[in-house]
């Protein structure tokens, strides 16, 4: 928890060495998990499910390929919140689809903060996407 993680940009590139072509959805390259924190390279294909983060707040940073991001709105079909396993905090929320989101269209070197609490899905894709994942947990913020 009292050292700083530094990631080279030779490291972030061997991370995202070629995947299955075959595989769906998306691949965790290289993931550390310190205390509170996360950091992920992932190569995201679709299909994606929405998801909503009570207690874990993102930033994406899209290294390559391009996106449509959909956040805010609601969920539908949302299930109740998951158990907190070794690599995400409690209370993660899935369902079928945004309804009433925002499109954010990104390519690469773009950002995304997503707070906790706020549903986000990937809703189209190059099938070259890879981002860069960075979680915060803490309890959801109030305003």
């Amino acid at each position: 928890m009292d050292i700083a993680t530094h990631l080279t940009a030779s490291e972030v590139a061997a991370g995202f060495l070629p995947t299955d072509e075959g595989e769906t959805n998306n691949a965790n390259i290289l993931v550390e998990r310190v205390g509170a924190y996360r950091l992920a390279l992932e190569h995201r294909r679709l299909p994606q499910r929405p998801a909503s983060h009570e207690q874990e707040a993102e930033v994406w940073a899209v290294i390559a390929g391009n996106a449509t991001i959909t956040t805010g709105g609601t969920i539908s079909g949302a299930a109740a919140g998951t158990a907190g396993t070794a690599t995400q905090a409690p209370g993660n929320v899935f369902g079928t689809m945004i309804v009433g989101g925002t499109e954010n269209v990104m390519g690469p070197g773009d950002f995304l903060l997503i707070p906790e609490g706020v549903p986000d899905e990937i809703t189209a894709a190059d099938s070259t996407l890879k981002i860069l994942v960075f979680e915060v947990t803490r309890p959801r913020a109030t305003p």
